[in-house]
């Protein structure tokens, strides 16, 4: 029986982070809650998540299964043991809001944590702004739910490097960090931003 194509990549997407895990030593079949799997950080160390997930855009297309996908991730979690798991989900997923979670779990961060980020949504690309700070000169964008082609709405992305310098703050306090982008990236043709999801 053929899955319809949003869930057959949700939980292709799933069982690829919960291998990837398991690879690195983080799954234990230990019983927990219903007799499932746990994970456990290997260094002792908490683990700890912020999971985003975006269908309801304003201004741009909608898309369907970007919060069910992340709604999967954050219940395989918790059922796994991991307490601090923060989720946003459409309009909760503003830019403020964003980056005020991640500044947070930065905060609460501490040596040997493993750390799992997750978006999910639309994504682009735009040009780099420092020269050659980007292989192919493009820049990979997060494009969160009220963005739009206008000097306010534009506000609403968020950008890789972004991205890049908290995964480097996680770091900087000792931590390991998973990060998956469930995003499609086009590119910026004039102010029009084309997006390759289906």
């Amino acid at each position: 029986m053929r899955m319809p194509r949003g869930l057959d990549c949700g939980i292709t997407r799933l069982c690829a982070t919960i291998g990837l895990a398991a690879l690195i030593g983080l799954i234990t079949p230990h019983a927990h809650a219903a007799g499932g799997l746990s994970i456990s950080n290997p260094d002792g160390a908490a683990v700890r998540a912020l999971v985003i997930g975006i269908d309801d855009y304003q201004h741009v297309r909608k898309l369907k299964g970007a919060v069910a996908d992340a709604t999967d991730i954050v219940t395989s979690l918790k059922s796994m043991g991991v307490g601090d798991v923060v989720v946003l989900t459409n309009a909760q997923a503003d830019r403020a809001s964003v980056l005020r979670e991640i500044s947070a779990l930065v905060e609460r961060t501490k040596n040997n944590d493993l750390i799992f980020l997750s978006i999910a949504g639309h994504g682009t690309q735009e040009p780099e702004r420092v020269k050659g700070s980007e292989p192919d000169g493009m820049e990979n964008v997060f494009l969160l739910p009220g963005f739009e082609t206008t000097p306010t709405g534009s506000v609403e992305r968020v950008l890789g490097s972004e991205f890049n310098h908290f995964i480097r703050q996680f770091e900087l306090r000792g931590a390991r960090v998973i990060f998956v982008a469930d995003t499609c990236h086009g590119r910026r043709y004039g102010a029009r931003y084309r997006s390759a999801c289906r």
